[in-house]
């Protein structure tokens, strides 16, 4: 790879809060999505996720990017953050994936800089360690200022063999590309390609091979380099970017543009492509079971796991019960093993955790 240092850009963190978590009904819903709920910690995921990045990049050089329907609700969670900077909110008129979030934001920071660095933040993952992933994401950033053709993911070494996650096939080794520094904690991979999420059998292969780690989300790259690639992969990207400049020509432009991953649209055919091997825990928050095990703490002898209420049992194990509402509401369980059961306002989940995966299938 080249190395242009003087080019130097200047360096944004993107928050994309668009999505509605569909696999975790009733707790997530198109009207108050789950990176907006405090599922965990003291605050709401897409809060957390702001705050964690804020040190990097300045509380000015953040975007978020949400849906327009949520607008009123992300003005409110946000209000004074908000009140600073209502430039660095970006509302998408409707739910087009990642492809489409990226590019809008990239377009925007393209006009602003036009050697803009981006990195791209879901919003509501779990991070065990702030500290060491400011340092991941430091390094991420100084290498695209050094090599600005190369785009850096994030790869999570794997703990057990998940199907709900995506992978990573790690290729040669570019430890030396890094800081001397940080060498003892992050490594830095050539990536060999993007893996679907597996069956269960193909993920305990990847477990056992320590050649695999899984897909985190989090990309790193100049905007003017991520843009290029959209118009190189589809002409429909050039349209799209075109209209979404005019106030007027949005909504006809998110209409016309197919919904796609940033993954499928871009990662999996692009070149000089790195992984750095994160130092740290991390979680997608996905699903229930994500959930589950973020709460392993709360369980009783019997593997059951309560949230939000007084869970009394007989003869019952291993359930998830996840309540919002009444914090002194008692759920009783009678002779049933293994079921999730969750209550949201006026809406009551109750499945088999066997058949968590079905619950998307409630927004078809």
């Amino acid at each position: 790879m080249k190395d242009y240092t003087d080019q130097i850009g200047s360096e944004w963190g993107v928050i994309m809060a668009g999505g509605i978590g569909t696999r975790l009904w009733p707790e997530s819903t198109k009207e108050y999505p789950k990176q907006f709920r405090t599922l965990i910690g003291k605050k709401s995921l897409a809060k957390q996720c702001f705050e964690r990045i804020v040190p990097l990049f300045d509380e000015d050089h953040v975007l978020l990017v949400g849906a327009k329907s949520n607008r009123k609700l992300i003005k409110y969670l946000f209000s004074s953050v908000h009140a600073r900077q209502p430039e660095n909110f970006l509302f998408e008129p409707s739910p087009r994936n990642t492809a489409a979030c990226i590019a809008y934001a990239a377009s925007v920071l393209f006009e602003r800089d036009p050697n803009a660095i981006m990195a791209v933040f879901p919003s509501d993952h779990y991070i065990s360690d702030n500290r060491l992933f400011q340092k991941t994401i430091l390094t991420g950033l100084q290498l695209v200022q050094n090599h600005p053709d190369c785009i850096i993911t994030i790869g999570i070494e794997p703990d057990e063999p998940q199907t709900g996650f995506g992978y990573i096939e790690k290729g040669a080794s570019f430890t030396r590309m890094i800081p001397l520094e940080v060498r003892d904690r992050i490594r830095c991979f050539k990536v060999e390609r993007f893996k679907e999420k597996p069956s269960l059998q193909t993920a305990r292969e990847y477990l056992k091979t320590y050649n695999y780690l899984w897909n985190s989300g989090i990309f790193i790259w100049r905007a003017d380099h991520i843009l290029k690639l959209l118009r190189a992969a589809d002409p429909a990207w050039d349209v799209f970017l075109e209209r979404i400049k005019n106030p007027q020509t949005i909504e006809q432009a998110y209409e016309e543009i197919r919904s796609i991953s940033i993954d499928y649209a871009i990662m999996e055919n692009a070149k000089d492509v790195f992984v750095l091997s994160a130092p740290f825990c991390w979680d997608d928050l996905g699903s229930f079971h994500s959930l589950a095990r973020m709460d392993e703490d709360l369980k009783d002898q019997d593997d059951n796991l309560a949230r939000g209420c007084n869970l009394i049992t007989f003869d019952a194990r291993n359930n998830q019960v996840r309540t919002s509402g009444r914090r002194n509401a008692n759920v009783v369980l009678i002779g049933v093993n293994d079921l999730i059961v969750v209550q949201a306002r006026n809406n009551l989940l109750i499945v088999p955790k066997e058949r968590e995966n079905e619950i998307k299938n409630i927004f078809k």
